[in-house]
């Protein structure tokens, strides 16, 4: 290294020496401090922030992060730590996760059928009570409330007969068709109890027999009423218990005459008159599908 100094006096050129020297021996102690440093590390660039819109967060591989005012910048959070997991044994299947219960929904009305037969008690037609028995279909209209009505249909024949008098015997048959509605139900549809209107249509007829010119007569039978019916249902077997009073529109009366229709045999009371109020049970048992 070479360097040339002109000056106008010694102090000077003194002054220009000792610089000379100190910058040669600044480069040489930075070339050798070079040479023996270590190498160091690159430094790992910084990642450069992100503006985001002050109306969105920023969440980008789970960190959070803080949105500032307008324009400005947003500043990464540290990471959330992870929840901590129980340690399960060997060979232990884990505890299922709680799932939500399903939301109860209505069921939609739907039709449920039974019939069977079924057998019956009627006191009012005759002297004495009658037997009979019946076939009974019902239709059932299931609304999931108090407001789930039943309709009714039925074919019902009762008997009885040697209905002694001094004059002869007399013998009562009915047949009668029925309808009946149950507009409310109590309980559940497997045992539910039901008030009824009811209406009967049908003839009854009485024989006379052992008296003088013995003959038969039928009369029209129309009765509007009410009763109640209790209903059971065992998997597909029906169970029926009703019963009911009911009016009667045409109440006939029978007497015994020994002759022809006389002022007095025509005056004197009949022997049997039908009753103002019919009463009737009726058990039955059927299947319902």
């Amino acid at each position: 290294m070479v360097r040339k100094i002109e000056s106008p006096d010694c102090d000077d050129a003194l002054d220009a020496l000792a610089l000379v020297v100190a910058i040669g021996v600044d480069e040489r102690w930075r070339a050798r401090a070079l040479a023996t440093r270590p190498p160091r590390r690159p430094a790992r660039p910084h990642p450069e922030p992100r503006s985001v819109p002050d109306t969105e967060p920023l969440l980008d591989s789970g960190e959070a992060a803080v949105t500032l005012a307008p324009s400005t910048l947003a500043v990464p959070l540290p990471r959330a730590a992870p929840a901590p997991v129980a340690a399960v044994p060997a060979g232990a299947r884990p505890a299922n996760p709680p799932q939500a219960s399903p939301v109860p929904t209505a069921l939609p009305p739907r039709w449920s059928w039974a019939g069977g037969v079924g057998a019956s008690w009627l006191r009012g037609a005759a002297p004495d009570p009658l037997l009979g028995g019946e076939l009974w279909l019902r239709a059932s209209w299931e609304r999931g409330s108090i407001l789930s009505p039943d309709f009714g249909f039925s074919l019902a024949h009762h008997r009885g007969s040697g209905f002694e008098r001094p004059e002869g015997s007399a013998d009562f048959e009915l047949s009668a068709a029925g309808a009946e509605l149950c507009p409310l139900r109590l309980g559940v549809p497997r045992l539910r109890l039901q008030p009824c209107l009811t209406s009967t249509f049908g003839w009854l007829r009485v024989s006379g027999r052992r008296t003088f010119r013995a003959h038969a007569e039928s009369t029209p039978w129309w009765t509007l009423g009410a009763g109640a019916q209790v209903m059971a249902s065992l998997g597909s077997l029906a169970l029926r218990l009703a019963g009911g009073a009911a009016h009667p529109f045409e109440r006939t009366g029978y007497r015994f005459l020994s002759g022809g229709c006389t002022s007095e045999d025509c005056d004197d009371p009949p022997f049997d008159r039908v009753d103002s109020i019919v009463w009737s049970i009726g058990v039955g048992a059927g299947v319902s599908f």
